[in-house]
């Protein structure tokens, strides 16, 4: 596929230019510096669309990294294999005028201003293709993928970086959005030391704001955290679980006869332990099963609110009806 810049529109270009100027009124004195050096790096201009090929030869002589276009989401398999290679995937169509505060499906202002400056910094560049090589290896996984991709959205698309330069905005999520950029460091949010534990165990939220940013200290500690990911991903897949990441061995050691052989979808279920902001004793429903038969998405009611949480098997066990 290539971009066919020639049928970029002079609406297209007017949405640019409206996104662009409200973004750049805002990142600066937010966004990472090394952020905003990757839209000089790379060229970004308010009167004129990026073009992907001036683009890529820009990142060539820098990292020797490129864009990618796609028509859209593509498969996991597919989406780790252009990053293994050192290809961005991007789309190349831009939203329409009445959907410049919020696009759920992620266009080029999001694809290419979102993530492209950050692709001229090597060390989170090594981060992308360290990312991958750990995907791939288990891309057979569906709970691993999902461990992944929650440690892709918590960095990648939503991630805060606290260096020499005060706390700062790098996630694509984030830096493209015109209400989560101002959000994300003000008082509201919850906002934690990174940690690959904990995030693989935090659900991400698509339809809202994020409750929790996670923070990084340089874009080297992102690197630094694969083979931890990986440890901990390889131990689900050879023990079919994370119990020492999730409970201490005391708990899991009290807890052992309670653990299911099997729950099925729709299945209600107790948590017999606190799980994030679960009480124990809480009931919720089955709405997942992974393929390891070990770790489910389930839907408890806290205080009239809908939780949705991943959950091990030694954290619940089916409720009976007597």
């Amino acid at each position: 596929m290539t971009q066919e810049y020639e049928k970029y529109t002079p609406q297209d270009l007017l949405v640019w230019q409206l996104l662009f100027d409200h973004q750049m009124r805002l990142l600066p004195g937010l966004a990472s510096p090394a952020y905003l050096a990757g839209i000089e790096k790379v060229g970004f201009q308010r009167d004129r669309i990026p073009n992907f090929d001036e683009m890529n030869a820009q990142l060539a002589q820098i990292t020797g990294w490129r864009v990618e276009v796609v028509e859209g989401l593509i498969p996991n398999k597919a989406f780790f294999e252009l990053l293994e290679n050192r290809r961005f995937p991007a789309s190349t169509w831009l939203r329409k005028m009445d959907q410049l505060a919020y696009l759920e499906e992620p266009d080029m202002f999001h694809d290419v201003f979102g993530h492209v400056p950050l692709l001229s910094n090597q060390d989170f560049c090594n981060f992308l293709g360290g990312l991958s090589q750990v995907a791939l290896r288990f891309i057979d996984s569906e709970l691993a993928i999902e461990l992944i991709s929650r440690l892709y959205w918590y960095t990648v698309e939503f991630g805060l970086i606290e260096d020499a330069d005060g706390l700062k905005i790098y996630g694509a999520g984030i830096l493209s959005s015109q209400g989560e950029s101002v959000y994300c460091l003000g008082d509201q949010p919850q906002r934690v030391r990174f940690d690959v534990a904990e995030i693989i165990n935090t659900p991400y939220i698509k339809e809202k704001f994020q409750e929790k940013y996670f923070v990084i200290h340089a874009y080297r500690e992102l690197m630094d955290a694969l083979p931890e990911l990986a440890r901990l991903i390889a131990q689900q897949s050879e023990e079919g679980r994370l119990y020492d990441t999730i409970l201490s061995r005391q708990d899991f050691e009290d807890n052992f006869e309670n653990i299911p052989k099997s729950i099925n979808e729709s299945a209600l279920v107790v948590a017999n332990t606190k799980i994030s902001k679960v009480p124990k004793g809480s009931i919720g429903t089955v709405v997942h099963v992974y393929e390891n038969k070990d770790a489910y998405e389930v839907e408890f009611i806290v205080n009239d609110s809908s939780i949705v949480e991943t959950v091990f098997s030694n954290q619940i066990e089916e409720k009976v009806a007597k």
